[in-house]
This record gives structure tokens, C-alpha cells and sequence, in this order.
């Protein structure tokens, strides 16, 4: 199992990212035999507001077994993905909603 890294993908992840990061790679590897490719982290221009900033969020490349709910299952509560068609990407983050 590898984690990738897109040529320009830069900045620390929090330590609750990091550990999404490495639950996707994970399964990635244990159910399809590939590696994750990860593009953005801190690095590149986000919307305001975004969650890249704070080191709580992360893009990477889609594989054709993933969706949305299967990745959220795997990251768990408190995480959100999104996916973009038109790039083929996926953005995940660690967001808890307050009570």
C-alpha cells in the first residue's frame, strides 16, 4: 500500500486527516490493489472557508469502486465528501458538527 502524492502537493494534514488519509489508502489497497493519489492538501487555491487551511481536509483522485457513501463510511461521523465530475476528484474533511 501506498499514499501518492500529486507533483505540487504540500502542507501537513492534522492528525485526524491524516488518519482519513490513511483509512481510504487502506482500503484502497486491502479490497482493489491500488494506491491512493492524493493532489491537494494545504497547497493551491481553496474557497474561502475551506477546511484545506486548517489541515482538516484533502483531495484525491476517484477510483471507479468509489462513492460518496462509501467513503464517508469508511472515514466515519464528522466527515464530508464531495465528489467533482468534472475533474474526477474527491475533497474529504473533517468537519464535526457542534452540538
Amino acid at each position: 500500500m501506498a499514499i501518492l502524492y500529486k507533483q505540487g502537493c504540500a502542507g501537513d494534514l492534522s492528525p485526524i486527516a491524516a488518519k482519513g488519509e490513511g483509512r481510504i489508502a487502506q482500503r484502497c489497497w486491502d479490497d482493489h490493489q491500488k494506491d491512493l493519489v492524493v493532489t491537494a492538501h494545504r497547497n493551491g487555491d481553496h474557497m474561502m472557508g475551506s477546511l484545506h487551511n486548517h489541515g482538516l481536509a484533502f483531495d484525491f483522485r476517484g477510483q471507479n469502486w468509489m462513492t460518496v457513501g462509501k467513503l464517508e463510511k469508511i472515514l466515519g461521523k464528522d466527515w464530508q465528501v464531495i465528489y467533482y465530475p468534472h475533474s474526477g476528484h474527491y475533497h474529504a474533511e473533517y468537519d464535526p458538527v457542534p452540538f
